[in-house]
């Protein structure tokens, strides 16, 4: 998968076949705060893939999701 640094680091992209694809649950645009204990908010794309490359058997992953818009309230 991809990240980029746009005020965070944020998934781009997730590997059909990868792991983070058969958990499920990481998704596209989710900000990664956090890669087993390593702080990621104001980190560097290269700090990023250094803290997932540095994981060994597992990865513990803290992550944002922006809520997704509301439906907009018709009054009639």
């Amino acid at each position: 998968g991809g990240v980029s640094n746009s005020a965070g680091i944020y998934v781009e992209n997730i590997v059909d076949g990868g792991i983070a694809a058969s958990d499920g649950r990481l998704q596209v645009k989710d900000r990664l705060l956090n890669v087993n204990g390593i702080d990621l908010t104001n980190a560097t794309k290269q700090d990023a893939i250094k803290a997932l490359k540095g994981a060994a058997d597992s990865v513990e992953l803290i992550v944002s999701r922006a809520r997704p818009a509301s439906e907009p309230v018709t009054h009639m």
